[in-house]
């Protein structure tokens, strides 16, 4: 079996718990919902995020008639370095699976580190207009509704908006997913075998399914009697990232990922149905030589 459920295939898209619990769902969307732009028109809309979409939310909201638009970020400045650029090269697509585990891991803890800017076109689509505004340092603490609106607390003091944009991305939690729910607490991840160096531990790297070369989950407890099921089932999404770099996580990466996922999984089946194949050959008993005599 095959898991390639995309971006969101290793958990589930994230809303701060002290959001979700403060307010209506009516007063927040995440960037990965489809929201009505068109009721904001005229509206106070605060986006929480700094990635590729929580620009390109602001930017719609803003050319669909948003009254205003402020988005902040936890982060003291606006990444600009690209690190998915750095890794478009086919030494690394090809070959970061084959690397020692503390090699992956400070290569991934790097990696998320930096995280992505949004485009250059994206981010001018914003600044644009006059009444948007970016606030870096400044991540949400808290919210409340109130009658004014909807109170965003921060450490440059208090927001109000009429509307809330999420932009907070992804959890890696296998337990959140249907499909893995009842055998996820069985598959080895990167904190059951790594232990990080002293400055370079990670949570979000640590969630991560710890798989073989080949997108195999790996069990908790090879006596565990899941574990022949576990092995079969290939993880294809971007949770494989700490594993198998962007093998599975990117286009670019699709023609090192896909063919590695197929020589393994072809290697795999022929292994096992060895003696099978043996004995196919040795009942194998169509003739090629069909005439000893000379053609007329």
């Amino acid at each position: 079996m095959v898991l390639a459920t995309g971006i969101e295939g290793g958990g589930a898209w994230h809303v701060p718990d002290f959001i979700k619990q403060a307010l209506p769902a009516s007063r927040y969307a995440h960037t990965s919902q489809q929201i009505d732009f068109a009721a904001l028109k005229g509206k106070r809309i605060g986006v929480l995020g700094a990635g590729a979409s929580a620009f390109d939310n602001a930017a719609t909201a803003l050319e669909l008639g948003a009254g205003r638009v402020d988005l902040c970020l936890r982060r003291q400045k606006i990444p600009s370095v690209n690190p998915y650029r750095w890794m478009e090269n086919a030494g690394f697509l090809g070959y970061f699976a084959d690397l020692p585990d503390q090699v992956r891991w400070r290569f991934m803890h790097r990696i998320y580190d930096l995280n992505q800017p949004p485009p250059q076109d994206t981010f001018w689509r914003c600044r644009k207009h006059e009444n948007f505004a970016f606030h870096t340092g400044a991540p949400w603490l808290a919210v409340k509704e109130t009658p004014e609106g909807v109170v965003v607390t921060t450490p440059q003091g208090e927001m109000t908006f009429d509307f809330l944009i999420i932009g907070t991305g992804f959890v890696i939690d296998l337990t959140r997913r249907p499909e893995m729910h009842r055998f996820a607490r069985n598959v080895t991840l990167w904190r059951d075998r790594f232990t990080a160096p002293a400055g370079e531990e990670s949570e979000v790297l640590a969630s991560h399914p710890y798989l073989s070369g080949n997108f195999q989950f790996q069990p908790l407890n090879e006596a565990d009697p899941l574990a022949p099921m576990l092995k079969a089932i290939h993880n294809f999404t971007f949770a494989a990232m700490p594993s198998m770099g962007l093998s599975g996580a990117s286009i670019s990466g699709m023609r090192f990922g896909v063919e590695r996922l197929v020589q393994a999984i072809g290697r795999e089946l022929f292994v096992q149905d060895g003696e099978a194949h043996l004995q196919s050959l040795l009942d194998y008993d169509t003739d090629e030589l069909v005439s000893l005599a000379p053609p007329v």
